[in-house]
């Protein structure tokens, strides 16, 4: 099954972004996102792994304006017609 429909399901969601530096020092940042899986017998906390995307800077501004476009950019893709 796909992350979205779980993730929609979820009565609680968190989007957790990481940055951190490769072995070769190119900074990267991932997207994880935590959901609670619930049904009639149990309640069930699951992490997925969304996207890997290398960085050009780690300034406030720059990051900000990543995640943003990242978020922007995705729910654009989710709303239009398929």
């Amino acid at each position: 099954m796909k992350i979205m429909p779980k993730v929609k399901k979820s009565k609680y969601f968190f989007i957790n972004f990481v940055s951190t530096p490769d072995i070769s020092h190119k900074d990267q940042l991932s997207e994880l996102l935590r959901y609670v899986n619930m049904d009639e017998n149990e309640v069930k906390r699951e992490d997925s792994f969304v996207c890997l995307i290398e960085t050009e800077g780690k300034s406030q501004r720059y990051m900000t304006m990543l995640l943003l476009r990242l978020l922007i950019d995705r729910a654009s893709r989710s709303e239009s017609p398929k």
